[in-house]
């Protein structure tokens, strides 16, 4: 497998987490497993939402180019504002008051999504 097919899976790992914070807050019921259910969601989302960073850190450490470090790091950008899409429209969702949990894990993404473009910029 390439660096960028490990780093492809890793980041469509996060993105199916994000997918199901997504797709749970759009289902939201009164249901009692809603809350824990949610929170466990939020907890793997944010573990892998450092993951895809760290990961690629590594995967750039490998490459043996400027051109391979760049698709790397243009890949997790991407992959970044994927994912801030999908939380965008879990918070519209779930509207106001924000657990401070769903609002750390939205400033963890736009801080790896900015990180992330300024070394795709810088390595482009």
């Amino acid at each position: 497998m390439t660096v960028l097919e490990e780093l492809k899976t890793t980041q469509n790992s996060v993105l199916e987490k994000a997918t199901g914070v997504f797709e749970l807050a759009n289902r939201k019921t009164v249901q009692l497993d809603f809350e824990t259910e949610f929170i466990d969601l939020l907890l793997d989302a944010l573990s892998q939402t450092r993951t895809v960073y760290e990961y690629s850190i590594i995967e750039t450490r490998r490459a043996e180019t400027r051109e391979e470090i760049a698709e790397i790091w243009k890949e997790t950008y991407e992959a970044y504002r994927a994912m801030y899409g999908l939380w965008s429209g879990a918070s519209a969702i779930l509207g106001e008051p924000k657990s401070k949990l769903l609002t750390y894990w939205g400033k963890l993404i736009q801080e790896l999504e900015a990180a992330s473009r300024e070394h795709y910029e810088f390595h482009a």
